[in-house]
Formats: structure tokens, sequence, C-alpha cells
């Protein structure tokens, strides 16, 4: 056959052979007791063993095999269990180093692969037996990852193993890592002993060659993994800087806002799919795997760490699927990290890129934005009533809700079918309150979104209470109602008119005014607080407009007269609780009737009758006063 071959299929076919009887022979410890296997070598198989002899960087990044088998190989395979162990590595994120999932060596180094390499290291079999029985005993006395060192490591010797299994004070993969410690000039392996420390590498007689290459393979054994606990608990866990964590892919495109906020940074991460048990969790929650995204804190932001972490454990998304859920947290190289689904993109960015002209055509779509819609007011009612907490009776507030922190996941449906979920995040400014306090906060030192925020947060002895996120959600659903009839353009262009002059001396694009009055012989000055003018006005347009359906007046209703509404001794807005219950019949009105959210129903005699609205006059906080310049203008 060889002579009928073309010279230059001739000498390749001979350097594959001499290439691959070199490597065998390189394993003079499996000549020494085992036969070679006898072979038929054809062209085919020289070329797939040139090709794939220890070529780990085509590899998927879900360290799964490039030739679509499974990662772990056959039990009968010919394969010396090192390069078992080796085409199993998975390429880390980084691009540099290589690591072992647990479940990929657990996988692998069955009873039968860990007798068997025993027996050729020169145990008799019935030792290799009871051996390999040590090694993957109880997790308390297993040492399945010391075996797999040795292997790594070409250290898997009778004397080493006698001593790890035998010793008294021997080793158990619950040591691992040992301490690379420097001793008078030289590297040591230790471990922390019951009543003393153990010098492991010195009583094996390893050479500091040995004791590094160890300490190396170490790193890329002991890998982390992450869970979710279902008692809405966080997991955390503490990291040495050099541990090497499973990240499989890893980049920083595109931030979303609301993960990152002003005290953190965000990294897109793949982890690898044995190395965290969020499977459950995300398909309860309604999210497609994929994606996490790593929340890394600064340092000096620990008690927003700690803040955040206590919300994210009252209300997540296994209380409510419109909750983003904190899947875990660790702290590494001094930073806080907090793990959470990838979210595709916040609800401003869905508008602008994915969405920018809705098709008022598709009952589908208009159908499930309004359940979209209930799903928000549920949310936030779940914070508001937080009966699900064990604990007596709280009252929750978010305090932050906009556009930027509501978050569109993909559900894990085909690309067509798959409209996604809203989600509400950033539960950094969530506050619980006890009954007597829940409605009893005072309006200074607030932190807010600045469009979003309502009047009381200026007004002099205003409290803040849960009517604050009534009246973030009612700018919210304004937005999106103007999205919905006039694009993406429509929206800004709404953004734009409602950039007017505030009382501050700047341009703000905030839904209420504040306009100064006459005193009327008062000793403290009044203004009038109002819902602006364009504001009130964009609700009339709205109505008018040609694409405006019965579901949209009926929202638009809600919005204007219970949502964005100025508090006062008489004129409040209505709870979570009460609109929770209007928008779920205005959906269930669309599920039944598609007319509903459907039929164009204008309604321009709301534009021709639109007046100006009427404010509440009140004096000002001091700490909105500090903001206004001395010579104001004065409307009267």
């Amino acid at each position: 056959m060889v002579l009928n071959l073309v010279p230059q299929i001739r000498e390749r076919y001979a350097l594959n052979l001499i290439l691959f009887v070199r490597r065998i022979k390189t394993k003079a410890f499996i000549m020494s007791n085992h036969p070679l296997p006898t072979f038929r070598l054809n062209i085919e198989d020289a070329q797939s063993s040139e090709d794939q002899d220890h070529d780990y960087s085509k590899r998927p990044s879900d360290g799964s095999s490039t030739n679509g088998s499974s990662s772990e190989p056959d039990e009968d395979d010919e394969q010396t269990l090192e390069d078992q162990l080796r085409h199993c590595s998975v390429l880390h994120a980084n691009r540099r180093d290589r690591f072992w999932p647990p479940d990929v060596l657990k996988k692998l180094l069955t009873e039968k692969r860990v007798r068997d390499s025993l027996i050729k290291c020169g145990f008799p079999a019935a030792v290799a037996q009871k051996h390999a029985a040590k090694i993957l005993g109880s997790e308390e006395e297993s040492c399945i990852l010391i075996f797999a060192i040795l292997v790594l490591i070409d250290r898997l010797e009778m004397k080493d193993i006698d001593h790890i299994l035998n010793c008294k004070m021997g080793l158990r993969d619950k040591h691992i890592p040992l301490v690379l410690r420097n001793v008078r000039g030289r590297q040591y392996l230790t471990h922390e002993g019951s009543q003393q420390r153990v010098c492991c590498s010195s009583k094996l007689g390893w050479k500091p060659a040995t004791v590094e290459s160890f300490d190396r393979s170490q790193r890329q054994i002991k890998i982390p993994t992450f869970r979710f606990k279902k008692n809405n608990k966080i997991e955390h866990q503490e990291f040495e800087d050099w541990r090497i964590l499973p990240w499989c892919q890893e980049d920083n495109s595109p931030p979303v806002a609301a993960m990152s906020g002003g005290y953190g940074s965000v990294s897109r991460v793949r982890i690898h799919k044995d190395c965290h048990y969020f499977h459950e969790v995300l398909k309860s929650i309604n999210v497609s795997e994929g994606f996490f995204a790593v929340k890394k804190l600064k340092n000096s932001h620990e008690k927003q760490y700690q803040g955040e972490v206590r919300a994210l454990e009252r209300f997540n998304g296994t209380v409510h699927e419109h909750l983003v859920t904190l899947l875990a947290t660790f702290r590494q190289d001094g930073h806080y990290h907090m793990i959470f689904p990838w979210a595709h993109c916040d609800l401003d960015r869905y508008w602008e890129h994915e969405n920018p002209n809705p098709n008022l055509e598709d009952v589908a779509f208009l159908r499930w934005l309004s359940k979209q819609c209930v799903g928000l007011m549920e949310a936030v009612s779940v914070i508001h009533n937080a009966s699900h907490l064990m604990t007596e009776k709280r009252y929750g507030r978010h305090g932050d809700i906009k556009a930027e922190n509501i978050l569109w996941f993909r559900t894990g449906e085909s690309r067509d079918k798959d409209r996604g979920i809203f989600v509400i995040s950033d539960l950094g400014f969530t506050a619980i309150n006890s009954p007597k306090s829940r409605s009893m906060q005072p309006n200074t030192g607030i932190s807010t979104t600045p469009s979003y925020r309502p009047p009381e947060c200026d007004i002099k002895d205003a409290v803040i209470s849960r009517a604050f996120d009534i009246w973030s959600l009612g700018c919210l659903y304004l937005e999106l109602l103007c999205w919905l009839l006039t694009g993406r353009k429509g929206k800004l262009a709404f953004d734009a008119e409602r950039a007017t002059p505030f009382i501050y001396g700047a341009n703000v694009d905030i839904f209420f005014d504040i306009q100064r009055r006459d005193s009327h012989g008062s000793r403290e000055s009044q203004f009038e607080f109002k819902v602006k003018d364009v504001v009130s006005k964009k609700m009339s347009e709205l109505h008018a407009n040609k694409n405006c359906t019965l579901w949209v007046h009926k929202l638009l209703d809600i919005v204007e007269n219970e949502m964005l509404v100025v508090l006062a001794k008489n004129q409040q807005r209505s709870t979570s609780n009460v609109l929770l219950k209007k928008l779920q019949d205005l959906d269930s009105q669309c599920q039944l009737d598609e007319n509903y959210c459907l039929r164009r129903v204008p309604d321009k005699t709301r534009l021709e009758q639109w007046r100006p609205p009427k404010g509440v006059v009140a004096p000002l906080n001091h700490a909105s006063k500090a903001y206004i310049p001395e010579r104001a203008h004065v409307e009267t």
C-alpha cells in the first residue's frame, strides 16, 4: 500500500509512524507491566494522531470535546491516564491557564482507571483494589484530587501512594491547596495538621522541581463551584488571590448600567457548566442559561455591598420572576464580587436597539407587553408588602425605579418567539421598614434618580414612603406608552421636551415642576409643586394619537390620575395593591379580546380640552433651598 503512494504522502506517513511509536516508548512504566497492544496503522490513524496530539487550543469555551464526543473517554481507551486527563482539561478565559472541573475529574477517574493505574505502578491487584477504594473514599477521606495531581506531574509511584494513604498525618483532598513555604532557602509544601504543621514534601522526599510542579497543578485542580441556596441565603466564598475561577469566557461587552453603577464594574462571564449549580434556579425564574454577570465592587463600598446583598436575599427571582436574582458572592484580591444572570440589555437599550419601532399589529407582542406591565407592578407590590419574610410584618421601598434598572432577559425560546422578560434590578437603595416607620422616613439624604424622583423629595417636612415608587413607576409607564405609540424617536423627543428650566437654574428632565409663588404674608417662601405642563399635555397627545387603543387609554388614565399625583392632604397616589388589581383587569381584557389592544380608538377631545394642571403650594425643604440661585425667576 505504501509503495503506491506519492512521495509526499509516503514521507508524511513515515514521519507520523515514527512520532506515534516514539510517543508510546516514552511511557516506559506501561511497557514494564503490560505488553504493547497490537495496531493496524493506516494513513487516517496517523493523520488523526498528529492533528489531535495535545492540541487544546481549539476546544469550545464550555470545555466540551472538539470532536463532538463526550469529555469522558471510554474506560478501555488505549491512551494513558495522563493523556486522558490532559485531553479533558478546560482552557481558561485568560487563554493561558487550564483547569479541571470537579465533575470532569469525577467522571474520568473511575475506580477501574484508578485501580489499573496502581497496578501499572507495581501494586498487586488486591492491594490496588483496596487503595483505589480509599482514594475514591468519602468526602472527608478522599484523595482523588491528589491522585490526579500525581498523575499530571508523573509522580504516581508506590512509595508516594503508600505514604499518602497510610501515614498518620498523610494528605487528603481536604488539605488542598497545600501552602508553598520557603524554609532556609528551600521550598516545602505544608498543610495544617490537627496539632502541628506537617511538612508534606520533605516526608515524600520530593525535589524542588517536583514541589513546584505539584503547586502549579493543585491550582488547576482545586477549582471552586458555585451554588444557589434554596432558602434564599446567598452563598459567599473567600478565595485566595491565585485561585483559578472556572471562567471559560470573559469580556466587558456591553455593560448594563444597572449592573455596574458608580461603585463597581461588570464582566460578562461564561462559567463552566460543571462548576455551577444554577441550572434549576435559572429555569425557575424563566431565564435562559449562558452567560453570567460578575459585578466587581470597589474596595470602599463594602457597606453598600452588604446592604444590596441583604435586599437581594429578601427580594429575588424566586420570590417573584420580575425581580433580579443574585446567585452567589465571593471575595478575591480584596474585592467583593456578585454573580447574576446575564441580562441582554436594560429597558432603555431595548427601546433603542431591540425594538425601536414596535409592531402595533402584533397582538402577541401587545399581550406580552401588557403582562410585563403587570409583572413589574407585581414585583413592586412584593417589595411594598413583604409578606414572604418570616419575621414581623415588613414594608419595603425600592427607591430607584427607572428604565436603566429594568433589565431585559431572554427566556431561552427560539429567537423569533423569545420576547423575553422585564426584571427590576439594582436593589441597593431598597429600604425595609417596620409598620410604625413605613411612612415616616424623612426626605433628606435620599438617594434618587433625578428624572424619576417625586415632588416630596423637595417639600418641607414631607416624608418618603412607598408612594415614592408609585411616582417612579408612573414615569416609566408613561415613557413606555410614548415609545409604544411613537417609537424610539418619539420617546427621545419627549425626553427633550421635558428638559425645561428648573427652579435650581438648570434644564432638567424630571416630570414635575417647582414655581415660586407669592407668600401672602407667610414668613416662609411658598412654592407650587405640579406635574410639568409638557408631561400632562403629552398624556393628552397620546390619547389623541391615531394608534391609541382601549388598553392604552385605560393605562394612561391610571398613570395620570393615580400615579403621577403630587401628594397633599386631599390627594394621594394609589397603592401598589390597588394598581395591581387594575392592571390585572386590563390584562385580562387584552387576553380575552384582541380588539382591546389592537383596535385604534383615538380620542382627540382629550387634547382639545387640555388645560395646565393645578399644583400643591408648600415650602421647600432646606436641602432644596440651597440649590436655588439668589435671583431666581419669580412667577406670579
